[in-house]
């Protein structure tokens, strides 16, 4: 039976590295290494913010510092999706994201409108000696000084959100493994973009309701399954001469409330007993007397319950006025 050789059988990381660097160049090896630094640093970022140009800012930054990067920059479509403009970017002058903004570059011209539109890399070692460059075009990269550009498509589901370049001062020969590298975080990038900006349509909802819910002339008050409240809108505050976040949060006993009488409202109302959808009346104690009808509706998500909310209804003047018709009859 042939024998196996040492590098076949277990290993750590550190001898894999130090076996791999028998078999490549240290300058290609080192390059590798700060490439795999690069796609760690920019992992990192993804998990610190859900703001999207937050983390852009972050990977360029990362990308930059660790690939030894003159700039680095993000492209998001304009709003008719014909051009790309710089959203985000390491390393470059606010005045060149200005400029950018004002003229966008159109899709499928220079190289990151070639790597959206065609969803393919794009790279050149020498951009200031490449036929793709146009001699307009040429004084502005030389006074912006860079040599080697690889831009990328920022890919989800099939489908471009914007491009990525890597510009590096002097001349630069990329490798396939270079490539691939930046074409994962790339990928990354898309990804964040995605998620944040998924996040943001639901935050957007999110607030579109509370504020819907909160401009409700009924008070409402949500109860989670151990009766802590979650929710206290602000026509329950005024209902209630309480704050939302001096109840949110908090489970109250009938001790706690015994020298607030507007804690005590609160805690008698939690504690009324009714079957769902039912109502019943509740006039508060305290200088402000308001006849309540409290109505609890149930919570619930796909499967099961979730929680209570109970309406607070302010029928004081009908009570009112129908006690002051009584009488006079």
């Amino acid at each position: 039976m042939k024998k196996q050789s040492a590098e076949n059988l277990t290993t750590t990381l550190e001898q894999k590295e130090r076996q791999t660097t028998k078999y490549i160049s240290q300058q290609k090896y080192n390059a590798q290494k700060r490439m795999l630094l690069a796609l760690k640093k920019t992992s990192e970022a993804l998990a610190l913010t859900t703001d999207a140009k937050l983390i852009l800012e972050k990977i360029a930054t990362a990308l930059g510092k660790s690939l030894g990067a003159k700039y680095v920059n993000f492209w998001e479509f304009t709003p008719d999706k014909k051009s790309l403009f710089i959203t985000a970017a390491y390393g470059m002058q606010k005045q060149y994201l200005i400029q950018s903004k004002k003229h966008p570059i159109a899709l499928g011209t220079a190289w990151v409108g070639r790597a959206v539109a065609t969803k393919k890399v794009w790279a050149t070692s020498d951009v200031q000696t490449d036929p793709k460059l146009p001699s307009a075009w040429l004084p502005a990269v030389k006074k912006q000084a860079y040599h080697g550009v690889l831009c990328l498509p920022l890919m989800k589901k099939g489908e471009a959100l914007g491009g990525m370049c890597i510009y590096y001062k002097q001349i630069h020969r990329f490798d396939y493994f270079e490539m691939s590298l930046a074409t994962i975080t790339a990928n990354q990038a898309a990804t964040a973009m995605a998620n944040a900006k998924l996040f943001s349509e639901l935050l957007t909802e999110k607030n579109k309701t509370i504020a819907t819910i909160q401009s409700l002339k009924d008070g409402l008050i949500i109860y989670d399954l151990s009766g802590q409240v979650m929710f206290f809108n602000h026509r329950a505050e005024e209902y209630l001469w309480l704050r939302a976040k001096d109840v949110i949060g908090k489970n109250f006993t009938e001790k706690d409330t015994e020298q607030n009488v507007y804690l005590k409202n609160f805690y008698n109302i939690s504690k009324i007993m009714q079957t769902e959808y039912s109502s019943k009346e509740f006039t508060t104690e305290g200088p402000q007397k308001l006849i309540l009808e409290i109505t609890p509706v149930p919570i619930n998500d796909q499967y099961q319950k979730i929680g209570v909310m109970q309406i607070l209804r302010n029928i004081t003047k009908e009570k009112n006025k129908f006690d002051a018709e009584v009488f006079s009859t």
